[in-house]
C-alpha cells in the first residue's frame, strides 16, 4: 500500500429488533493520508462521547457498548452522544457519528436544532 494512504476499519452498526441486538458489517477502506480520522465536533461538543476533543469511530463504538450493556455513560457522556437531539442514545446516534467522522455528513441533526432554538 502506498505510504500516502492507510486502512481503516469501519464498523456499520444496524439496530435490531428492539435494538437490543446489532449486526456489524465491518469494511476496510483506503483513505488518503488528508482524510480526517478525528474531527472536532461541528458544534458544542457533540459527538465527543469519550471527551478527548475530538468526535471518532471510538465516540461511536462507545454508544454501541452502551446500547448492548457493556459499559454505562455518565450524564455528561449521554448528552454528548445524543446527535439527534432527540432526548435518547441509540444506534442512530452511532451511526450518524460515523458518518460524520467518513466525511458522509457536515453536521449533526442537534446542531441544526440548537440553531433554530
Amino acid at each position: 500500500m502506498p505510504e500516502d494512504e492507510r486502512k481503516v476499519s469501519l464498523a456499520v452498526l444496524i439496530p435490531v429488533g428492539l435494538g437490543l441486538g446489532l449486526i456489524a458489517a465491518v469494511g476496510v477502506y483506503a483513505l488518503a493520508q488528508a482524510a480526517p480520522l478525528k474531527k472536532r465536533s461541528p458544534c458544542a461538543d457533540y459527538g465527543d462521547v469519550d471527551g478527548d476533543g475530538y468526535v471518532t469511530e471510538e465516540d461511536a463504538i462507545l454508544i454501541a457498548q452502551h446500547r448492548v450493556g457493556n459499559i454505562v455513560l455518565n450524564e455528561e457522556q449521554l448528552r454528548r452522544a445524543d446527535v439527534t437531539g432527540d432526548g435518547r442514545v441509540t444506534m442512530e446516534d452511532s451511526m450518524i457519528i460515523n458518518q460524520y467522522v467518513i466525511d458522509l455528513i457536515d453536521t449533526f441533526p442537534v446542531c441544526r436544532i440548537m440553531s433554530i432554538g
